[in-house]
């Protein structure tokens, strides 16, 4: 577990500060995505909250909310 100190955890200090902080400690995130459609599938790019939310409700059949319907945030 990595815990910032007041300074660092944006509560104290800036935004960017913490950005800064957490950039230096984490520089990936692997996320995985398990459903049977998406098997072998390999995305490079990095992915945004709306990337992932396209994803969800693409997934779940469900309506695209807001940024997330956006062609360029699509996956496949």
């Amino acid at each position: 577990m990595v815990n910032p100190n007041l300074r660092n955890d944006a509560h104290d200090g800036s935004l960017a500060t913490a950005d800064k902080w957490l950039k230096s400690w984490m520089n990936a995130v692997l996320t995985l995505v398990i459903h049977p459609s998406q098997e072998g599938h390999i995305v490079s790019e990095p992915l945004t909250h709306y990337s992932h939310t396209r994803l969800f409700e693409e997934l779940t059949s469900t309506s695209f909310l807001n940024k997330g319907a956006g062609r360029d945030h699509e996956l496949r």
